[in-house]
């Protein structure tokens, strides 16, 4: 009789191994954070004893003790035998400054602390705090298992601090010992200049002016009980208790994060009539000088120092990526002046548009966004713009549903100028990127061309607009166009004339069978050929088909010392005969 041996294959030992050792990395972390938190449950009623004895002690003598052997509980057991609050292996201290009154018990073996504030300690009045040991996973695991919420700062060097009861109000200790630490070097203080310090709210405030005379000379710092430290322009802001207010526009306070970014306040807008700022901004610079974020609000309600109350809906917006690092903008109407380092050909930019904000200034959801990405040349110039429109977002910042991609191609001169750029809308795609419809709006579908003389002076330039478009570089029908020619004051690089011709209606075949009037301009200048004399203007009244039916109306303006000599302007509302070479009626 022949006996099958069945036993386990390879595959099936690999794929049980797999499977525990996914169990474990689940079980023991579990296993681990019961156990911390059935040893962490042994300090709470010790301290509960000792912070209910020191309020008894601050009762009977005015003030709590600085001596654990004063309150009337202790380690071990007493003369009688019987057993205190503290148990073995637990340590205790107490806090016997009036800003940070407090009891503190900790566990041998264990990376966390347990810290009740007393009644009337000034910073964290009633609360309980739990403290994990910095970098270390299991005890940064037990504070948060128990529902602590992080705040910055500790009490103890070296650990993190997270709020189990209470909000978390007041001035960590190692923060307010680091505030403590700012003051002014005798070199502010000399000649002129000046310096202050001052504490206001939980803040730290250092003033320092180079002209002591002159406030609009100062620089206010503001270290803050979140560990940030504020760099608030005078000139361009006034302080409102630890706040500072913008003035006016611009940039008028910055601050450094944790990772060397910088971060700037700006008011985009400035409304005079209620002293404040209505445009809100905030811009984030890396290391680099690369902007990564950029946010606007719109105010809605102000208190009487300008604060911002509250925030308009359905305005502002949230924008974050990179950007290019030249002048040159993104090729479309999205383009972005923004930086970047060129290490990467590439580079993308979101922007979403904020459904409602809160009274924080936060966006807590956004109505639609676009996605923007854009590839680089060798001479850092941009070839390829594509913007992803997007009517719907998720509150994860992506994209929900499409409503449209805006796609730009340009082409360059050796010498870097833009020689001809694509701008196309296509309405949907297929499932390898391939544009499938396009639309037919003729302001999101044209094409531009450009040339340039040997001092790389504009020559000509020219604009269609497309009725229709089957790829994404070249017009199947126009819908209309504009093309204008440059003429330039040799090396003195003025330009003495620019004539406009523009094209209102195209038939089949792409032949322009009704021009549209359009402004054609001439200078004149000195012997100098950089003194600008004279300006002149002219425009056809009205065209039938490709003829002026109507008449020329010629502005001619003298210029004397750079302005306008309005007195002796000359204008001809229909001049039947004109020069369009000079810009002169010939009538």
């Amino acid at each position: 009789m022949r006996i099958n041996k069945k036993g386990f294959t390879l595959v099936e030992i690999l794929v049980a191994v797999v499977i525990i050792g996914v169990l474990a990395t689940i079980a023991v972390p579990m296993y681990q954070t019961a156990v911390d938190k059935s040893r962490y449950t042994t300090m709470i009623v010790p301290a509960r004893n000792l912070a209910s004895a020191q309020e008894r002690y601050l009762m009977e003598n005015g003030r709590y003790s600085s001596d654990l052997a004063m309150l009337d509980v202790h380690f071990g057991k007493d003369v009688n035998g019987r057993v205190d609050s503290i148990s073995s292996g637990l340590t205790a201290s107490i806090g016997d400054d009036s800003e940070y009154e407090y009891v503190k018990v900790s566990k041998e073996g264990m990376n966390n602390n347990y810290i009740i504030y007393l009644d009337k300690s000034e910073n964290f009045s009633n609360e309980i705090h739990c403290e994990a040991l910095k970098d270390n996973t299991r005890a940064e695991r037990l504070c948060k298992e128990l529902g602590g919420e992080r705040i910055h700062g500790s009490l103890t060097d070296g650990y993190n601090t997270y709020v189990l009861s209470g909000k978390g109000k007041g001035v960590s200790y190692s923060i307010l010992s680091s505030m403590n630490g700012i003051v002014c070097e005798e070199s502010e203080n000399s000649g002129k200049k000046s310096c202050e310090v001052t504490k206001v709210n939980n803040s730290v405030i250092k003033t320092v002016c180079s002209n002591s005379a002159d406030p609009k000379t100062c620089k206010y710092y503001i270290h803050d009980e979140d560990a940030n430290t504020w760099e608030c322009d005078a000139a361009k802001s006034k302080l409102a208790g630890d706040t500072c207010i913008a003035t006016g526009t611009g940039t008028y306070l910055k601050r450094w994060d944790e990772d060397g970014n910088r971060i700037e306040g700006q008011c985009d807008s400035y409304d005079t009539s209620k002293n404040a700022c209505s445009q809100l901004a905030e811009r984030t610079y890396n290391k680099s000088d690369t902007k990564i974020e950029a946010d606007r609000r719109y105010c809605a309600e102000y208190d009487s120092d300008g604060r911002c109350l509250s925030y308009k809906q359905n305005q502002g917006y949230d924008s974050f990526g990179t950007h290019n690092s030249s002048n040159d903008k993104a090729l479309g109407d999205r383009g972005q002046a923004g930086s970047m380092d060129y290490a990467s050909s590439t580079t993308y930019w979101t922007q979403l548009n904020c459904a409602t904000v809160n009274d924080e200034g936060v966006c807590t959801s956004y109505k639609d966004g676009w996605f923007a990405t854009d590839e680089w040349n060798e001479n850092k110039k941009n070839i390829f713009h594509e913007v992803m429109n997007c009517s719907s977002i998720t509150a994860d910042k992506q994209c929900a549903e499409v409503s449209s991609y805006t796609t730009a191609q340009g082409q360059y001169t050796p010498k870097g100028q833009l020689e001809y750029m694509s701008v196309r809308e296509c309405l949907a795609k297929d499932s390898s990127g391939n544009c499938t419809q396009y639309s037919r709006n003729s302001n999101s579908n044209y094409q531009e061309a450009y040339t340039y003389d040997s001092n790389n002076k504009t020559t000509s330039y020219s604009k269609y607009n497309c009725a229709s478009t089957e790829n994404a570089t070249e017009c199947t029908q126009y819908s209309s166009s504009k093309n204008t020619s440059y003429v330039w004051n040799g090396s003195a690089s003025k330009a003495l004339s620019e004539i406009t011709v523009g094209c209102g209606k195209y038939d089949a075949n792409n032949n322009c069978t009704q021009y549209s009037s359009e402004t054609s301009t001439y200078r004149t200048y000195a012997s100098n050929n950089t003194t600008q004399t004279s300006f002149t203007t002219v425009k056809c009244n009205k065209y039938t088909g490709l003829v002026c039916t109507g008449g020329y109306k010629v502005v001619y303006t003298p210029i004397v010392n750079g302005k306008d000599d309005l007195a002796n302007r000359v204008t001809i509302d229909n001049c039947s005969n004109v020069d369009m070479t000079n810009g002169q009626c010939l009538d």
